[in-house]
């Protein structure tokens, strides 16, 4: 991959995590500020399931792009891992605010249950389900 091909580095999360790794740091070194690389990485650290390593590098990408929403979302849940419930309920709002994304609901409502809003969670859930009649 002679320039860095975002969409095919992508592909790689799945079938090649640690390649798609390597490759996204080789070009973070020269791009430090590539939000969509950063996010990659993010997710890949997620996966491994080190949520408070990609709270950084979430919250570096909704720095340099204020309107990804998916960022806003995986910080979220980043934040939400280390138990930060409240400081995740202002990332999952933002995303909410960016992106109608059924998953962001429904990431929102999972926070207001884990506060024990239940009431709050049936809200998201039910606007959720609006989305997606088949979301989970």
């Amino acid at each position: 991959m002679r320039e860095f091909d975002h969409r095919a580095v992508a592909a790689l999360l799945e079938s090649e995590p640690v390649e798609a790794f390597r490759l996204c740091n080789d070009h973070l070194r020269l791009h430090p500020n590539d939000a969509s690389a950063l996010f990659i990485v993010g997710h890949i650290l997620a996966k491994a399931g080190r949520f408070c390593l990609p709270w950084a590098t979430f919250k570096r990408c909704v720095e340099l792009q204020p309107k990804m929403a998916p960022a806003w979302n995986n910080l979220g849940m980043s934040m939400q891992e280390c138990g930060e419930f409240e400081q995740a309920r202002d990332a999952f709002k933002r995303a909410v605010e960016l992106s109608q994304s059924p998953e962001h609901f429904a990431n929102l409502a999972a926070n207001y249950s884990a506060q024990g809003n239940y009431s709050e969670a049936k809200r998201w859930c039910r606007k959720a389900l609006e989305k997606d009649p088949e979301h989970s």
